[in-house]
């Protein structure tokens, strides 16, 4: 697959439920931005990594601005009180 390229601004969405939140990031632009990779704490899907709020999720974002300098990265966000369906998806 060839690659994509990165655009200067982005909105990337965050799941959340009572316990936790997830980065949904698409697996295109994951798949391009060198030195991080998903821990088991992270779900997939097809299409997008659910990347975990502690850990992954931020050395995504870092790696993400360090590969492209001067990104905007906006932010869309839902939460429901019942468990997040990400949490039925596969882990990393």
């Amino acid at each position: 697959m060839s690659e994509q390229i990165i655009p200067k601004t982005i909105c990337l969405h965050w799941y959340a439920d009572p316990g936790h939140s997830w980065l949904a990031v698409p697996r295109w632009l994951a798949d391009q931005v060198p030195n991080w990779e998903p821990s088991v704490f992270s779900h997939k899907s097809s299409k997008r990594y659910f990347l975990e709020e502690d850990d992954d999720a931020p050395r995504f974002l870092q790696a993400l601005r360090q590969h492209r300098p001067g990104i905007v990265i906006g932010k869309l966000e839902t939460h429901t009180n019942e468990d997040s369906f990400v949490r039925a998806l596969p882990c990393c």
